[in-house]
């Protein structure tokens, strides 16, 4: 998420959201203006030490928000995290991910839309910039922010893989086909500051049978092309 400027209207506050915050290196490896907030939502509870232990030293913990939960389309319901003790990395709420992921844990789920109104109406933000990584379930997280829609501008970084997203409530075709609806879709296949943009999932799939073959991606969504950073190049 470097370079991407947060707050830059002096009058309008602004949210950073990162979901499967991992050991917290976006989250907090950035700086957070004054108008800034920020919320990560993490699901392994073995990580919510580690997290809040390097929180602790960072110079704008204040405004900084850690939230333990399972990133969804509704608040309360217990759900279930797969996840691999050795590799945090590939932690999923996927059902099918239990036949790669030896172990599980009961983690109780979380909205974004929730997170980001507990504020209150006078402190509502009018940007927002957020990265979901969270192994397939992108689609359903995406569900519970509908909120997406009130912000001004907006830069979201999703992860996208097809065989993740398709054994998820939001396949891989319904999710792609809802950030078409709300806003700029680019792909990153050559780096976040070359970024090809996305009208469908055919041009999508072919972009990366010319490349790589396989279609694991970084989407970008965003507002307008005029809110990204000006050395991001978009074919």
């Amino acid at each position: 998420m470097a370079g991407v400027r947060l707050g830059r209207h002096k009058k309008a506050g602004s949210t950073l959201s990162v979901v499967g915050t991992n050991y917290g290196e976006c989250l907090l490896g950035v700086r957070c203006p004054s108008l800034t907030r920020a919320i990560g939502i993490e699901a392994n509870p073995a990580l919510l030490p580690l997290i809040q232990e390097t929180l602790a030293s960072h110079p704008d913990r204040d405004r900084i928000r850690l939230v333990h939960g399972l990133a969804g389309d509704t608040d309360g319901v217990e759900g279930m995290l797969h996840f691999d003790p050795g590799f945090t990395g590939t932690a999923s709420a996927v059902a099918s991910a239990s036949e790669r992921l030896p172990q599980q844990v009961s983690v109780r789920s979380v909205s974004i839309d929730s997170l980001i109104s507990e504020s209150g109406a006078s402190d509502a933000p009018t940007s927002v910039v957020f990265k979901l990584d969270i192994e397939g379930f992108e689609g359903v997280a995406m569900r519970g922010f509908q909120r997406l829609a009130s912000f001004r501008d907006f830069i979201g970084i999703l992860e996208f893989d097809p065989v993740y997203l398709d054994g998820s409530p939001v396949d891989s075709q319904t999710l792609l086909g809802q950030l078409l609806a709300r806003g700029v879709v680019l792909d990153s296949a050559r780096g976040i500051r070359d970024l090809q943009r996305i009208e469908s999932m055919d041009q999508l799939r072919a972009l990366h049978s010319r490349s790589r073959g396989t279609l694991h991606t970084d989407l970008v969504l965003a507002s307008s092309t005029a809110v990204l950073p000006s050395n991001w190049r978009i074919r």
